[in-house]
């Protein structure tokens, strides 16, 4: 068996644009097993989800509409390996094109697939899935660096270095992604989902997250997500429209400092003369209100007296 092509991704397109950019990839799989298997009519009963599949509910998109233009004509194959031990009618997995699979399944109709064998390995099924998403361009960032996680947690590789090296991705690029990995079940449960969220917004909401959790201010911090996240969801939130909303709350190192009304002062005595001192923006405030400070130090005096 031919050894596997390796696709050309850069990330760095990603980072800008939260969804899946790629130029044409080479084909990843071995053009051995499409000789031997090549394309079949397979009906959608016979075909099961693969477990390394990387799109999320939320980016499945118009399901009904897809499986009407299904009806007409299928654009695309769809990729399943066979299983080394059928189920009853299910015979193969799918691990590209689930999105066509479960929208086929609406109208009760087979599907164009391109086959593999059972000994297609776990990581050569991931290549093709890679590729596939690539030219579709409508996967994203998210949703590809959580598959790229379950792959290495699941083993597909054995660490990031033999993931980039496989799918020819930049380290340095997929490193920084892999903020979205970061996010905790928290963030995850608040936001749902993070399809059309930027890395810097995914560093940002990590970053603040933690500054949170040294100062005890989680409470404040999740407020202000829970407000934000319809729009977060909706990629219009920058990392500086965060940050001004956790400091209007109260939530960021600065705000958490109680800040001095503009009539407070410190009283003193020094012997039997009192000592009055006020706060810097006390003192700006006074000198913005002449009339009210007047007022105020005479009734400070008199109570001196």
């Amino acid at each position: 068996m031919s050894a596997m092509s390796k696709i050309k991704l850069n990330l760095d397109d990603l980072a800008a644009k939260p969804t899946a950019l790629g130029r044409k990839a080479k084909k990843s799989h071995s053009e051995t097993a499409v000789a031997e298997n090549g394309v079949r009519k397979i009906h959608h009963n016979e075909l099961v989800a693969w477990k390394h599949a990387n799109r999320p509910e939320s980016e499945y998109g118009d399901l009904a509409e897809l499986g009407r233009s299904l009806t007409e004509k299928q654009l695309q194959n769809i990729g399943v390996r066979e299983l080394a031990k059928p189920k009853g009618k299910v015979k193969y997995e799918v691990f590209y094109g689930r999105r066509r699979w479960l929208a086929a399944r609406a109208h009760d109709i087979s599907l164009d697939c391109l086959v593999v064998p059972a000994s297609t390995t776990d990581a050569e099924c991931f290549a093709m899935q890679h590729t596939e998403n690539s030219q579709t361009e409508d996967v994203s960032i998210w949703a590809q660096i959580v598959s790229y996680d379950q792959a290495l947690k699941a083993g597909v590789y054995k660490n990031q270095a033999a993931l980039a090296s496989s799918l020819n991705i930049d380290r340095k690029t997929l490193n920084r992604n892999m903020v979205f990995t970061k996010l905790s079940a928290r963030l995850n449960k608040i936001i749902k989902s993070f399809s059309n969220t930027s890395v810097k917004v995914a560093q940002t909401l990590v970053a603040e997250e933690q500054s949170a959790l040294e100062r005890d201010d989680r409470p404040n911090f999740y407020a202000v997500i829970e407000e934000l996240a319809e729009d977060i969801r909706a990629g219009k939130v920058t990392p500086a429209v965060i940050k001004r909303a956790l400091h209007t709350h109260g939530s960021n190192p600065q705000a958490a400092k109680p800040a001095m009304k503009t009539e407070h002062f410190v009283l003193s005595y020094q012997g039997k003369k009192p000592k009055i001192e006020f706060s810097k923006e006390a003192a700006k405030a006074i000198e913005a209100n002449q009339k009210k400070f007047a007022k105020g130090l005479e009734a400070l005096l008199k109570s001196c007296q």
